[in-house]
């Protein structure tokens, strides 16, 4: 199992500490070596499954020098939010988008020294993306 967080943080003169990007990846491969080592050939051959996640905790916000007028539109181009007089405006929401990815498949280990392995990996993979309700910010006319 393997999981990585990652945290964007920035500070300048002119503002606070700022966090502005953050992405989270959690990866899970499970190995199944059905045969005995007394079987030199079948004992190298393994049964795989894989689980992967990546996504982020915090909303992103996209910061400007000077304030601005916005309009946040839905993907259907209809208004959901009318802001004035802003510095900020969020761009991604939290945990989303999420994706995930399984996979099964075989894997053959040829060891090359006590050291070294060289792996030959073939199976069938999918992903699912989940997202929120896309939405864009335009610049108020």
């Amino acid at each position: 199992m393997r999981s990585s967080y990652e945290l964007d943080a920035k500070l300048s003169k002119d503002d606070d500490l700022r966090f502005d990007e953050d992405s989270y990846s959690l990866k899970n491969t499970l190995l199944l070596y059905p045969w005995s080592r007394e079987r030199k050939v079948l004992s190298k051959l393994a049964l795989y499954g894989r689980a992967d996640m990546s996504t982020h905790f915090m909303d992103e916000y996209t910061h400007f020098s000077d304030n601005k007028n916005y309009i946040v539109l839905d993907i259907d181009g209809n208004e959901i939010e009318r802001e004035v007089n802003r510095s900020k405006v969020r761009s991604k929401i939290a945990f989303f988008p999420l994706r995930l990815k399984e996979g099964v498949g075989v894997t053959y280990r040829f060891p090359l020294s006590p050291t070294a392995a060289l792996t030959l990996r073939g199976g069938y993979g999918w992903q699912q993306d989940y997202n929120q309700k896309h939405t864009q910010a335009f610049p108020a006319q």
